[in-house]
C-alpha cells in the first residue's frame, strides 16, 4: 500500500488529497479490497469524504474512513489541515494483509500562508477562445509557494499585446471595458475577449509584486460574416478569368471551418440584385476551409458584370469588383450590305 503524495508542507486550513494504492507484488492493481486511511498520531485536522471522486468511503471517526479500491487499485479521502501553523499530522493505512506496521506513513506539517510576493494567472477557461467571445481568468497575489495572501488588494495592470485586439471586463457581458483593476481578497475574476486570431501575451503588473504573464490564444469566429472574392478588372468573353474567395467573421479572419456548396451567377454592375445578360459557364462550387476559387471562369457577352457568390447554409451573398468583359477577337463576316444597282467598273459600292 502507498500512500501519496508524501510528507510534505501543507498550508494551514486546506485540503490535500490523500491517495492509498493497493498492488500485490508484482506492481499489479488489486481491486474491491477494504483499506482504511488514518490520522496516526493525535490528530490536529481531519479527513475527509472526497467529493471529486465517486469512489466513496465511509467515516469511522474524526480522523480514520475506510473505502474499496476501485479500480485504479485506490481509495481517496481528503485531509483538511488545521488552521494553526507548526502542526503535524502523520497519516497512515490499513489492510487486513498488509498492516499499518508495513505501510510508510506520511507526514504534513502546517505552515502560515505568507505575504505575497508575486502575482499569478490561474483557472483560465473557454481557450482558445473565438473572436469575440469571452474567455475567464483569476489573477491572484501569492507568496513563494503560491499560497494565497487574503489580505493583499494591490491594484493590478493589464497590458495585451498589440494586435489581437484584446479588451477585459469584471463581467462575462463586458458592459464596460478595463485596462486596470483592484485585487480583493487577494484575488479577482476577469474576463478578456480578442478579435485576431493569433497567441497574444498579456502581462499583468502591480506595485511591489514581481509582474506574470500568460498566453490567449484567438481563433475565427465559427460564424461567417462576408465574403471577399477577387477577380481581374477586365476579361475578355469566351475566355477563362480566375474568381477566388475567402469567407471572413466580422472581424475579417479567414473562418477555416466553413465547408460548404455555394452558387455563383453574374450580375449587373450597378444593381447587384439583378441578374446579368448572360450565364456564368460555373454556377456552383464549394467551400472547403474558409477558401474557394475557380480558374476557369467564362462569360460570353461584351458587357461589364459583377459575379456574385452565394450559398444556402448562411444568409451571406457576395460580389466580386466590376469585371468589365470584352469581346472576342472577330472570326467571321457575318453580313455584306450595300446598293449594288447600276454598278460600273471601278465604282464604289
Amino acid at each position: 500500500v502507498l500512500l501519496t503524495p508524501g510528507s510534505s508542507d501543507v498550508t494551514v486550513n486546506s485540503a490535500t488529497i490523500v491517495t492509498a494504492t493497493l498492488t500485490d507484488q508484482y506492481g499489479n492493481l488489486v481491486v474491491g479490497e477494504n483499506l482504511t486511511i488514518f490520522i496516526k498520531d493525535a490528530a490536529d485536522g481531519t479527513l475527509e469524504a472526497d467529493l471529486t471522486n465517486p469512489n466513496p468511503t465511509s467515516p469511522l471517526g474524526p480522523g480514520i474512513r475506510s473505502g474499496t479500491s476501485d479500480a485504479t487499485g485506490t481509495i481517496t479521502v481528503e485531509y483538511r489541515s488545521p488552521v494553526f501553523a507548526g502542526l503535524q499530522d502523520v497519516i497512515d493505512a490499513d489492510h487486513a494483509v498488509v498492516t499499518a506496521d508495513l505501510i510508510d506513513d506520511v507526514t504534513y506539517t502546517t505552515i502560515a500562508v505568507g505575504e505575497a510576493t508575486k502575482l499569478i494567472v490561474t483557472d483560465i477557461t473557454g481557450q482558445p477562445s473565438q473572436a469575440g467571445v469571452p474567455f475567464s481568468f483569476t489573477v491572484r497575489a501569492v507568496d513563494s509557494n503560491d499560497n494565497l495572501d487574503p489580505s493583499n488588494t494591490n491594484h493590478i495592470v493589464l497590458a495585451p499585446e498589440a494586435g489581437g485586439g484584446l479588451t477585459f471586463s469584471t463581467t462575462p457581458g463586458f458592459i464596460s471595458t478595463i485596462t486596470e483593476a483592484d485585487l480583493s481578497g487577494g484575488e479577482i475574476v476577469l474576463y478578456g475577449m480578442g478579435t485576431t486570431t493569433g497567441d497574444w501575451n498579456i502581462d499583468v503588473t502591480t506595485v511591489g509584486l514581481s509582474a506574470t504573464a500568460f498566453t490567449a490564444p484567438v481563433t475565427a469566429n465559427e460564424t461567417v460574416h462576408h465574403y471577399v472574392i477577387a477577380a481581374p478588372p477586365a476579361a475578355v468573353a469566351g475566355v477563362d478569368f480566375p474568381v477566388s474567395l475567402e469567407a471572413h467573421d466580422q472581424w475579417n479572419n479567414l473562418v477555416t471551418t466553413a465547408n460548404y456548396d455555394i452558387d455563383l451567377r453574374a450580375v449587373d454592375p450597378v444593381d447587384t440584385t439583378a441578374a446579368a445578360g448572360s450565364f456564368l459557364n460555373v454556377t456552383t462550387g464549394m467551400i472547403n476551409g474558409g477558401r474557394f476559387s475557380e480558374e476557369n471562369l467564362r462569360y460570353y457577352f461584351a458587357e461589364p458584370i459583377r459575379v456574385e457568390i452565394s450559398d444556402d447554409s448562411t444568409s451571406v451573398v457576395g460580389v466580386s469588383g466590376i469585371v468589365d468583359i470584352g469581346h472576342a477577337p472577330a472570326y467571321q463576316i457575318v453580313e455584306i450590305s450595300g446598293d449594288t444597282t447600276g454598278v460600273a467598273a471601278g465604282d464604289s459600292i
